[in-house]
């Protein structure tokens, strides 16, 4: 389904109302209230049926029905349907989640039981008072000082990596190198001088560490317009320099899971960060406690041989820094074939950046997991060696195991980089990107602080969706300090 756009929506909803509260004493600092974005989509469906001139063609399918243009769904929506809708804010967009937790399986766009009752002793009311739109980065910057959340809307590419087709890596590739139907000229790099054929792969304009990025115009295929999407900007830093190269952008709250895809149907693992992350006000071995990614190959901890990867000190220092040691085929790529069984274990060997955004990796075979280091070592016979190929391939080829397999968490993390240059140059070749920041005004009994005021109304929701915000205590300059001095010897008292 497509409703990133009801997600930028919910966050600015859910944040002008935790802002709100805090401000006015009826929520504590720590506090925030999860809305129903299943809820919201619903709403606007209802309400682009009455008004239906105000919705125009910006909800997905439609359908001509009583001399008008009737939305079935809410593929493709726009965020500032949360401004034109002024109804939205009179108990219908804004419910707590347990009234209808969010349904990703296409055509249950409608589905919510239970949503008339709720929606009639519902407190949780709002206002737009008003909307501002900014197309430049210097005017949403300045807004975001001043504590905002904005809604983004913006084109996205699919970015064309060329692959070296070679004897060997044709087989999994799954390509010919001696079919010039199929070879195209590879990139002008040294790595590549001696590879004749090269294929075309695209993948998605993002990495497993949540930041946004393109290959280099000239050497590569120019990226594919592949349509438009929606997030929310909760900040910005000049300074963060992503792995391809940029520096400054914006921090983005995103819609998108962390880890392997939900359904078989999506071709790639995703991994996201904190605020602090991005603004570098946290160390990166701080940062792999609460966002470890561990899907990300990135994250994996490399060892050289089985017997130092199966040793006691490895795998404390694995665990000590939240990074996975033990690996499992999973054998779930779109992309890379042949390469393992399902099932089979493995280590990380080594990782090495080639040319043009790929990567080489070498795997041990962990032929017997409860032999001795000797016995599976003469069974694993030589490293797994894999050739270049774009290094977040290889999260659908082996995974974490299930014990080392730590999720993000889920109030930290989530975040992602858009890079200044990249967003205007992708947004200048199509219609520009525009962030929308909307004034919203909560009223006083949408807070259950206030509910004796208000006895016709049900806060039992609200209540049940009202999370305490977990923040991490890093007390020490690193970590896990490690000291030389002998520990003193305690006096023992009568």
């Amino acid at each position: 389904r497509g409703t990133c756009w009801i997600f930028a929506a919910v966050a600015v909803l859910e944040h002008s109302y935790r802002q709100q509260g805090i401000a006015r004493g009826w929520l504590k600092p720590n506090q925030y209230l999860r809305l129903s974005e299943q809820a919201f989509g619903i709403a606007v469906l209802d309400l682009c049926t009455q008004y239906n001139a105000t919705c125009g063609q910006m909800v997905g399918h439609e359908i001509w029905s009583g001399g008008q243009m009737i939305p079935l769904d809410t593929e493709g929506g726009q965020t500032y349907l949360l401004y034109y809708l002024h109804s939205l804010g009179a108990g219908m967009g804004a419910l707590p989640w347990s009234v209808c937790p969010y349904q990703a399986q296409p055509g249950s766009d409608d589905k919510c039981d239970g949503l008339d009752a709720a929606r009639k002793t519902n407190p949780l009311r709002f206002t737009i008072r008003s909307m501002r739109t900014f197309y430049e980065r210097q005017s949403v910057k300045e807004t975001l000082r001043q504590g905002r959340a904005l809604a983004l809307s913006t084109s996205m590419v699919t970015v064309r990596y060329l692959l070296p087709c070679t004897a060997r890596s044709a087989d999994i590739l799954n390509c010919d190198p001696d079919d010039a139907d199929q070879c195209v000229a590879c990139p002008i790099e040294r790595a590549f001088a001696n590879v004749p054929c090269c294929i075309e792969s695209e993948r998605e304009m993002v990495t497993m560490e949540g930041s946004f990025f393109r290959l280099p115009a000239g050497s590569y295929p120019e990226p594919i317009n592949e349509g438009g999407h929606a997030m929310t900007v909760v900040g910005y830093s000049d300074h963060f320099r992503t792995r391809h190269g940029y520096v400054g952008g914006f921090i983005l709250k995103n819609s998108w899971w962390d880890g392997l895809p939900p359904a078989p149907s999506w071709k790639h693992a995703r991994g996201s960060h904190s605020i602090a992350y991005f603004t570098q006000t946290i160390s990166a071995e701080d940062e792999a406690r609460i966002c470890p990614n561990s899907h990300s190959p990135r994250s994996w901890v490399r060892c050289d041989d089985l017997e130092e990867c199966r040793s006691k000190p490895m795998n404390i220092i694995a665990a000590r820094d939240s990074k996975p040691l033990n690996l499992v085929c999973i054998d779930s790529s779109p992309f890379l074939h042949g390469l393992c069984r399902a099932g089979e274990r493995f280590f990380l060997k080594s990782l090495q950046r080639w040319e043009g955004d790929l990567y080489t990796t070498c795997f041990l075979r962990d032929a017997e997991p409860h032999a001795s280091a000797k016995v599976s070592a003469a069974k694993s016979g030589k490293p797994l060696c894999i050739p270049p190929v774009p290094l977040e391939d290889l999260a659908l080829v082996f995974a974490p195991i299930d014990e080392e397999r730590r999720p993000n968490h889920p109030d930290l993390c989530g975040f992602y980089f858009f890079p200044y240059e990249l967003l205007e140059s992708i947004n200048a070749e199509t219609f520009g990107f525009q962030v929308n920041d909307m004034h919203v005004e909560w009223a006083q009994e949408a807070y259950a602080f206030n509910s004796e005021q208000y006895s016709k109304l049900n806060y039992t929701l609200v209540n049940l969706d009202t999370y305490t915000q977990e923040s991490p205590d890093f007390r020490d300059p690193v970590p896990f300090p490690i000291s030389d001095e002998k520990p003193k010897k305690k006096k023992l008292h009568p």
